[in-house]
């Protein structure tokens, strides 16, 4: 398990530039899509230090890490599991963008921890750890959620942070996502969707409900703000980072 752990904080953190392939559909080697038949839900968050992992995740300080900052559409959803944990590639289409080499209409490729793994697979690398027959492995999916981050659908839109994918040396080649993607940074913390509200909003892990909340240069939360509770109109956000292109 530590070893899944590790891979998935390389990866969450990575941040080295290769050129992204721009395309009008997933076409990946050993993709596949799943409903919600025969899924088991699988714990997949890593024992870390979350405050440490994450860091600063204020819209500003995203935006001046990030790679590109875009606002657009989730088209076709894909799962990557040939990776020791469950992984999403979903395609996305700009509608407006903040920050990078990246226009209005393009499609890419967007990649994040989370996501379903056949089983049969799943085996092969861990184990039957359900005690599953024949027959239930081969027709049985393993949904890993990262940091209670719902898995991307189609139609859905999204203010995305991204930087651009390359392998970590070292990780193996086996153990990475594709080439060629776009990954959102700092996992769930760079994707905001629309919520129950109306309102854009990232997903809060269970495990660090404080996330989003900023303190001071003593450590200590500051007093509550509209950008502590991280909800925010599209209007409102779109505001702020055409604020930040603008400097």
């Amino acid at each position: 398990m530590k070893k899944i752990f590790a891979i998935l904080l390389i990866l969450s953190l990575a941040a080295i530039a290769f050129g992204c392939e721009k395309q009008n559909t997933l076409k990946f080697e050993d993709t596949f899509v799943t409903t919600d038949e025969n899924v088991i839900e699988a714990a997949g968050d890593p024992d870390m230090n979350w405050a440490d992992f994450f860091g600063d995740v204020s819209p500003e300080s995203m935006y001046k890490e990030a790679e590109v900052v875009v606002y657009g559409t989730v088209g076709k959803v894909e799962f990557y599991d040939n990776l020791v944990f469950g992984y999403t590639l979903y395609e996305f289409t700009i509608e407006k963008a903040y920050k990078g080499d990246i226009k209005e209409g393009e499609k890419i490729t967007v990649g994040t921890t989370g996501g379903d793994v056949r089983m049969e697979k799943d085996v092969k690398k861990h184990g039957n750890s359900f005690g599953l027959s024949e027959e239930e492995i081969a027709n049985t999916v393993l949904r890993y959620r990262q940091y209670d981050e719902a898995i991307p659908k189609e139609g859905e839109k999204f203010m995305l942070y991204l930087t651009k994918y390359v392998r970590h040396e070292e990780m193996k080649e086996e153990d990475s996502p594709p080439e060629g993607i776009y990954a959102q940074d700092k996992v769930c913390a760079g994707r905001y969707f629309y919520g129950e509200s109306g309102e854009l909003e990232r997903a809060v892990p269970s495990r660090y409900q404080t996330i989003y909340m900023p303190k001071d240069e003593k450590g200590e939360f500051v007093e509550e703000t509209k950008e502590n509770d991280d909800k925010w109109t599209f209007e409102e956000l779109d505001k702020k980072l055409s604020e930040l292109k603008a400097k």
